[in-house]
């Protein structure tokens, strides 16, 4: 949604994230990347959850997943040597207790359960929130997709 405005606030908004990704996130925790895209966010979650952690990235799109597979992205490349693991696969469900979300659920029928999990799929958080109960309007536009 930044991205529609300026370049500066795409710039402030992932500043954000990196800042919030290190409060939220702690050594040793397991974490999942829903919307991977190129791996910026998953490299920084990495970062976070240090050796002893674990980071599962996921990215629908298969463009976007093969890139991630051939480490095109010098983030994805930074993650992966830090120990994140890249997957292909659909984030169709989450797990939760109480208000928590404590894993996804892959069309595959895998759950993977997690301390923490960022929805970072961009234009289509909307359906993805939608199914936490807490849905946000945003949908992609014909460029994203």
């Amino acid at each position: 949604m930044w991205r529609l405005l300026t370049n500066r606030r795409v710039l402030m908004g992932t500043a954000l994230v990196v800042m919030l990704l290190a409060i939220a996130l702690w050594p040793q925790a397991v974490a999942v990347d829903v919307g991977a895209h190129k791996g910026a966010y998953t490299y920084w979650m990495r970062r976070a959850v240090g050796a002893s952690g674990k980071v599962y990235a996921f990215e629908p799109q298969p463009s976007l997943s093969a890139g991630l597979r051939a480490l095109d992205s010098g983030m994805a490349q930074a993650a992966e040597k830090l120990g994140a693991e890249f997957r292909q696969g659909e984030v169709v469900d989450f797990s939760t207790r109480g208000d928590a979300i404590t894993g996804v659920r892959l069309a595959s029928g895998t759950l993977l359960q997690a301390d923490a999990v960022v929805l970072a799929s961009g234009p289509w958080i909307g359906t993805l929130s939608a199914r936490l109960g807490c849905p946000i309007g945003c949908r992609p536009v014909f460029s994203e997709c």
